[in-house]
């Protein structure tokens, strides 16, 4: 008697029906670490909001969870803050280190070509700020040097380096 079914479970078959035939082994046994598999399920929720926020708001939508994948930071650092992305973020402090995805262009939709990965709150100053308002913080923060007049502002940070050194 034949066997009805491809695969042996319900991530085996996730993975049998996502993949393509030729990467179906490397994908397959990269899906038992842990990490990955968390990981996996951490941006295909993502996927799916994303998806919704597109279809209520009647964008283009054409990311996939191997795409978001893959252009992760693999250090896990934002690109623009320089600060880590925690993805288990539940209180409001860790929400700000929360990876998020970004439109690089909010009048086009959710493309290959229109998407990437920072923290929240990176996103959230995008979103909240103008160019030229974080033009003229930018000046101002410059001008006045207000890093060494005001040290405490900034706790325990020290001037010229990421803040990721000291985590």
């Amino acid at each position: 008697m034949a066997k009805r079914n491809k695969t042996c479970s319900y991530n085996c078959k996730y993975i049998y029906k996502t993949t393509k035939p030729e990467n179906y082994k490397n994908v397959f046994f990269k899906f038992k670490d842990e990490e990955y598999k968390e990981f996996h399920r951490y941006v295909h929720k993502k996927i799916r909001s994303l998806r919704k926020r597109a279809k209520d708001k009647k964008l283009d939508f054409n990311i996939d969870t191997e795409y978001l994948i893959a252009i992760y930071p693999p250090d896990k650092i934002c690109p623009v803050l320089n600060i880590p992305l925690l993805r288990n973020s539940t209180s409001a402090i860790n929400k700000e280190f929360a990876p998020s995805i970004d439109r690089i262009d909010n009048n086009k939709g959710y493309t290959k070509d229109n998407v990437c990965w920072m923290s929240y709150r990176a996103n959230k100053f995008k979103n909240e700020m103008t160019f030229m308002e974080i033009k003229r913080l930018y000046e101002f923060m410059s001008d006045c040097q207000v890093e060494k007049k005001f040290p405490e502002m900034f706790g325990v940070m020290h001037i010229g380096k990421p803040f990721n050194e000291f985590l």
